[in-house]
């Protein structure tokens, strides 16, 4: 009804109309409409009187009215089912699949040269994280054509009292993709800073963080230093001597013999940044919010599934910001901020093992492992409320994750009460896949037939919720 539009009025007055007129032909024919449809033939006087009331001219115009209404109402359809297809062409999710598409491609180069890689030689390895920023808003950035996606991601250090000491810094890494494949790098001299280099821009302080201006007019060269190891680099991050523009190291890709990635700096933070997991920020959130978060962990599933994010993971590998609870001028129209996928850097951590080990045991009734965890960690964002705390004493099964399939089976329609059929309809692919390929996100087909069935219906709501686009 609402894709109707400005004929929403019209529709439903011909629907009302046509409803009456039904009614007034049904007690002249004697049928009872509160019976429901009859299952049993008609009798023979039953169908005597159907002839005899029809064959009289004074209901010609009555069953012309219905005709015409049938018809009124089949144009408006038919109308409505045109104009969402012209839509749905021109909306504003479907340029966000190729850039998903594009950013996963870099994704597990990038992934594998940071975490657990030879870039880390100090001993104090085991105190560092990364934290990838993913985007809570699909529609907030829409890169220019052609543009290379970039990766945000946090650095923290929770050992300050060594000798490369340093707090917290967001750096962002550019993919540089060369025509021929590189020869391996051998100079692993640290990048160093001369004193003819250009003049540093004066850091604007705001927040308790050190900002510089960044533009999209990065510069790309051949020329940049390998980051030998970057906690040395990060440490002199604090006071960076480098342009803005201008990358301060290199790494190469793991996967792909002819990309590296630039790495800049954006911003340092002399204290880390609180954060929390999406399961104990569940209760505290609005329902706008839990929308904006679904719809953001969706397209990130799609980009870093297998990689940044983890084969095994649920709501409590999902970071965000953590509310401070000071901020008087706080409400529900400030959007939450980006959510976060992180990963220790400690050199014995292996980006294949699975969050807990009872969910490796696969369960007979989850029918796409890739899926799965979107689907329960898009119900706990509908009902605001986690998994567990859902669960009925009929629902625990002797596998962890049959508990949790039946868990949210169970209460599907309570999703769709809440966060309405679009959301539901998501949901519901997540968990009942019923497509026979196999599951792995670096097929395009797949990629293209996930976008369609779970990202887009939540893109869909986002953009109706938020009047986004050519709605």
């Amino acid at each position: 009804m609402a894709k109707l539009g400005r004929d929403h009025a019209y529709f439903f007055a011909n629907v009302v109309s046509l409803h009456d007129m039904l009614r007034r032909l049904a007690v002249k024919l004697d049928i009872d409409v509160t019976r429901g449809p009859q299952n049993t033939p008609p009798s023979k006087m039953q169908i005597v009187l159907f002839l005899k009331v029809l064959s009289k001219a004074t209901y010609e115009d009555m069953l012309q009215r219905i005709r015409n209404l049938n018809d009124v109402l089949r144009t408006l359809l038919d109308q409505s089912a045109q104009l969402e297809a012209s839509r749905q062409k021109r909306s504003p999710w479907r340029r966000l699949l190729p850039r998903f598409q594009e950013a996963r491609k870099n994704a597990e180069g990038l992934f594998r040269a940071i975490v657990g890689s030879s870039n880390w030689s100090c001993r104090c390895q085991s105190s560092h994280s990364a934290h990838l920023q993913l985007q809570s808003n699909p529609f907030a950035e829409t890169p220019k054509v052609g543009k290379t996606a970039t990766y945000r991601i946090t650095f923290s250090n929770s050992d300050n009292g060594t000798k490369n000491s340093w707090t917290c810094r967001e750096v962002e890494f550019e993919p540089y993709t060369f025509d021929q494949p590189l020869a391996p790098v051998t100079n692993h001299a640290l990048p160093t800073y001369r004193s003819n280099q250009q003049k540093p821009q004066k850091p604007k302080v705001r927040f308790k963080t050190v900002e510089v201006d960044f533009f999209e007019s990065k510069e790309k060269s051949c020329n940049v230093p390998p980051i030998a190891d970057f906690c040395t680099v990060l440490c002199r991050g604090g006071a960076h001597t480098q342009p803005p523009t201008q990358a301060v190291g290199f790494i190469a890709d793991q996967v792909s013999s002819n990309v590296r990635y630039n790495m800049y700096f954006i911003k340092c933070y002399p204290e880390p940044i609180r954060l929390q997991t999406l399961q104990q920020t569940l209760p505290n959130s609005s329902r706008r919010h839990r929308l904006y978060i679904a719809a953001g962990l969706a397209c990130g599933v799609l980009q870093y599934h297998g990689n940044w994010l983890k084969k095994y993971w649920d709501s409590s590998d999902i970071q965000l910001p953590a509310d401070d609870g000071d901020d008087d001028d706080a409400t529900d129209d400030v959007l939450p901020s980006d959510l976060y996928l992180p990963w220790s850097l400690n050199s014995q951590n292996s980006p294949s093992a699975p969050t807990d080990i009872k969910y490796t045991q696969q369960s007979p009734l989850v029918r796409n492992q890739v899926l799965f965890p979107l689907g329960i960690a898009l119900t706990e964002l509908s009902l605001g409320k986690s998994i567990t705390s859902l669960r009925r004493p009929q629902d625990e099964q002797g596998n962890e994750d049959s508990t949790r399939f039946i868990t949210a089976f169970r209460v599907l329609n309570r999703v769709q009460q809440e966060s309405g059929s679009n959301y539901r309809d998501a949901v519901h692919n997540c968990l009942c896949w019923l497509e026979v390929d196999s599951p792995c996100l670096d097929d395009e087909k797949f990629q293209g037939r996930v976008f369609n069935a779970v990202v887009a219906p939540l893109l869909r709501d986002l953009a109706h919720f938020e009047g986004v686009g050519a709605l």
